[in-house]
């Protein structure tokens, strides 16, 4: 009877200690195979990556300017890291343009850097919501910043250039209801001095939607110095319905070599043979 007690026991004794084993060794392997926090590849040089936690770490969107691209638009941050994005990677390459709101809206600022914390600029920690990645020699994208004055505070919105470099004009037809006769400075970017690019962008502002009605457009001929313009100066204070941002670009333009015209060769008679 003591001896039956006995293997009973050694019999429990194996048991747990066999399945302890496979806990532990099925917690060993999902520990080892489980990739670490930092496992995100870091941005090439024309990439920009943006990550949900502080010291690049958590979820992670990785943005690209392709070749052919004057910058690269995401008017709109996928969840999870909507309104979630604590430090960011900027390549080599490119500096990066981000906003509060959707559509470039708001509150916006730009770095050429790497920022491991964006607690270092709290109105943006956990707040971007849409962003630019541009060429890091611009040091601002392309584009039209317009402002109005609400309650003694500035609000503005970015209205970009295309992507595409073969675009040259970006329309807006209608800027909508928050600006619509309601726009007071215009900002033209980028606005870097000794730099081709500064007198290559203008904007057309009309006081109608679809471009309808008196028109202005800014820099005048023969560019300027100043990129920033006070409406009131021009009369067209709370006017503006739409606009345009033209890049005029300078373009090698190759003739095609002209077409020859082709040469009948007459056909070839052959001697007709008489027997």
């Amino acid at each position: 009877m003591r001896v039956l007690s006995q293997n009973i026991q050694n019999r429990y004794v194996k048991s747990f200690l066999y399945w302890g084993l496979v806990i532990l060794v099925s917690w060993l392997l999902q520990v080892a195979l489980a990739p670490p926090l930092c496992a995100q590849r870091p941005p090439a040089a024309n990439e920009v990556a943006v990550y949900e936690h502080v010291n690049y770490v958590g979820n992670q969107l990785i943005y690209t300017l392709e070749p052919g691209m004057r910058q690269k638009l995401v008017p709109y941050i996928p969840n999870p890291l909507a309104d979630n994005i604590s430090s960011i990677q900027v390549g080599a390459n490119v500096g990066v343009a981000f906003w509060n709101s959707y559509n470039f809206f708001g509150d916006g600022n730009a770095t050429l850097q790497s920022i491991n914390n964006l607690s270092v600029m709290p109105k943006h920690h956990d707040k971007i919501m849409s962003l630019i990645i541009f060429p890091k020699e611009w040091a601002y994208p392309m584009g039209a910043l317009i402002l109005r004055t609400d309650y003694g505070l500035p609000l503005g919105q970015f209205f970009p250039a295309a992507e595409k470099m073969t675009d040259r004009i970006t329309s807006y037809p209608d800027i909508g209801y928050v600006f619509n006769d309601h726009t007071q400075v215009l900002h033209v970017r980028p606005d870097i001095m000794n730099h081709p690019i500064h007198n290559q962008v203008i904007v057309k502002l009309c006081e109608h939607k679809n471009f309808g009605g008196k028109c202005l457009t800014f820099p005048g001929p023969g560019g300027s110095a100043s990129h920033t313009f006070q409406l009131y100066d021009y009369q067209f204070s709370d006017k503006t319905s739409s606009l345009q941002v033209i890049h005029n670009y300078p373009v090698s333009v190759q003739q095609p070599p002209p077409a020859r015209t082709p040469t009948r060769t007459p056909a070839e008679r052959m001697p007709v043979q008489r027997r």
